[in-house]
């Protein structure tokens, strides 16, 4: 998993996703060019390319805990989602 080299891209808080915990679709609060989904153990579960405002279908992926990495520009934002 390629992780961002700033602490800015960790910290800053200007893209949420939403509910968290989800149980079959998540919303991101912005456009972004382009989301990965990885599980607990670096594999990517889930790719989209070019987000826009819509929901993100989710319903296969098991119960757990898995990480989100969103790209927006240069920016790199990696968040956590827990699945129910």
């Amino acid at each position: 998993m390629d992780f961002p080299t700033s602490a800015d891209s960790y910290l800053n808080d200007e893209i949420t996703i939403f509910p968290n915990p989800v149980k079959d679709k998540i919303f991101v609060n912005t456009e972004v060019d382009q989301i990965l989904i990885f599980n607990v153990f670096g594999q990517i579960v889930e790719k989209f390319d070019y987000y826009n405002l819509s929901f993100i279908n989710i319903s296969n992926l098991n119960a757990g805990m898995y990480f989100i990495k969103l790209k927006k520009g240069n920016e790199i934002y990696l968040k956590k989602l827990i699945v129910k």
